[in-house]
């Protein structure tokens, strides 16, 4: 996008849709969405891999299934992490 046809860049639209511009620049963004279509392109783009995002789950992790890691993990860190900066 150049700034000549766009007034408004790619981040700051991305800002917008995050409700994290501030009112002037907002405005700016508002305006432009409503005439240009490569933008609310990009906007819905955006929107979409938003959606996507929130969608997605991490499958939970199963300790038993991976007899290499110790039972405790968290533990074992905590304590190699005292040790090393032990005074």
């Amino acid at each position: 996008m150049k700034t000549k046809t766009h007034p408004i860049e790619q981040e700051e639209l991305m800002a917008y849709l995050d409700g994290e511009l501030p009112s002037d620049r907002a405005a700016v963004a508002a305006g432009h969405l409503e005439q240009c279509s490569e933008c609310q392109s990009f906007v819905t783009c955006m929107q979409d891999v938003s959606r996507k995002m929130m969608e997605w789950e991490v499958e939970s992790f199963d300790a038993e299934l991976s007899p290499d890691l110790p039972a405790g993990i968290s533990e074992v860190k905590r304590r190699n992490w005292r040790d090393r900066f032990r005074v």
